[in-house]
C-alpha cells in the first residue's frame, strides 16, 4: 500500500491515524500562521471527529448517520471569517480628499456605551463617536493627553466598525497622521486576508476529504441488524450494572463537566464570546464521547 492509495482510497485504519494526526497537527500550525482563535477550536471539533471514525476500526458500526463533524467545518469557518473579520471586506480610503471632516473639543475620557451585551468605547467629536481601528472599537487613547483642546479630525464613515479615523491634529500637531494610519490599515489587512486564506487552507479544503472518505467507509462498513443493535444495548445495561463505583463515579465526572460545559459555551455565546463558546462546547462534546465510551461493554472498547 503506497503513499497514493493512503490518500486515493485509505482503509479505516488509514483513515483513522490520518484524521488523528491532522487533528493534533494542522491546529497548532494555524495557532502561528493563521487564525488562532479559529485553529484553537478546530482542535476541539478535529479531536472530536476523529475519536468519531474510531468505530471504523470494528467489523460492524451502528445504522446511524455520517460523521458530520469534518462537513460543517467549511460552514463554521465562513462564518467566523463574515463575524469576525470586517477589515478583509473593508475598502481602504486611499484619496485623502474623499474622507469627512469633524472639529471639536476633545472630552477628558472615552464615550462607553453598550452594543448587544458588550461595551464599545469611542471618542466622542459633536455627536460624532469615532474610532481608530477598523477591527476593534479603539477610542483614540493618543488624543486624551490633550483634553479640553479642539481637534480637527478626518475619518472614513460607515464602516463595520463605525467611523474610523486617519488623522487628528491639535494646533497644528498630528496626534494620528494620515500616512501612518493608511499604512496600518494596509498591512492590517493583508495580515488578515493572508491568515484567512491560510486558515480555509489548513482546515477547509482538507474537510472535503474527510467528509468524503468518511462516508465512503461508513458506505463500505457492514451495519447491525435491528437484533444485534438489541444485544449490544442490553450488554451495555450489563456493563453498566457490572462497572461498580469507580465506573459510576468516572461517568459522574464526566457527565458533569460535560454539562458545565455546555452550560458555559450557551453563556459565552449569549455574550458574544463566539471563540470561547466554541472551545466549552467542543469540550463538552469530547466528554460526552467520553461518556458513552464508558457506557460500551469492553467487548466494544
Amino acid at each position: 500500500m503506497g503513499i497514493k492509495q493512503w490518500f486515493v482510497k485509505p482503509t479505516p485504519k488509514q483513515f483513522f491515524y490520518t484524521s488523528l494526526v491532522y487533528a493534533i497537527v494542522f491546529p497548532v500550525i494555524g495557532v502561528f500562521i493563521a487564525d488562532s482563535m479559529v485553529s484553537a477550536y478546530m482542535l476541539f471539533f478535529l479531536i472530536l471527529s476523529a475519536l468519531v471514525t474510531r468505530t471504523y476500526l470494528k467489523p460492524v458500526i451502528s445504522s446511524n448517520g455520517y460523521n458530520v463533524i469534518t462537513g460543517i467545518i467549511p460552514f463554521i469557518i465562513i462564518i467566523t471569517f463574515l463575524f469576525n473579520s470586517s477589515i478583509s471586506f473593508t475598502k481602504i480610503a486611499e484619496d485623502k480628499t474623499k474622507l469627512e471632516q469633524v472639529s471639536g473639543v476633545i472630552p477628558d475620557e472615552p464615550f462607553n456605551r453598550r452594543v448587544g451585551k458588550n461595551t464599545s468605547s469611542s471618542l466622542l467629536i459633536r455627536d460624532t463617536t469615532l474610532h481608530c481601528k477598523y477591527y476593534d472599537r479603539d477610542s483614540c487613547s493618543q488624543a486624551y493627553g490633550y483634553s479640553g483642546q479642539t481637534a480637527n479630525i478626518l475619518y472614513q464613515p460607515g464602516t463595520w466598525i463605525g467611523n474610523v479615523v486617519y488623522e487628528i491634529s491639535v494646533d497644528g500637531k498630528k496626534l494620528y497622521r494620515y500616512e501612518d494610519q493608511l499604512a496600518y490599515f494596509r498591512a492590517e489587512q493583508r495580515t488578515d486576508r493572508r491568515q484567512w486564506f491560510l486558515t480555509f487552507l489548513l482546515f477547509g479544503f482538507p474537510s472535503y476529504w474527510f467528509y468524503k472518505h468518511d462516508k465512503r467507509l461508513r458506505k463500505a462498513t457492514p451495519k447491525r441488524s435491528i437484533e444485534e443493535e438489541q444485544t449490544l444495548k442490553k450488554s451495555q445495561e450489563l456493563a453498566a450494572n457490572e462497572a461498580g463505583c469507580a465506573g459510576a463515579i468516572g461517568i459522574i465526572l464526566f457527565l458533569t463537566v460535560a454539562i458545565c460545559a455546555a452550560l458555559a459555551g450557551i453563556i459565552h455565546f449569549a455574550i458574544h464570546k463566539f471563540g470561547l463558546s466554541v472551545l466549552y462546547l467542543g469540550l463538552a462534546g469530547i466528554c460526552w464521547y467520553v461518556l458513552v465510551i464508558l457506557s460500551k461493554p469492553s467487548s466494544e472498547l
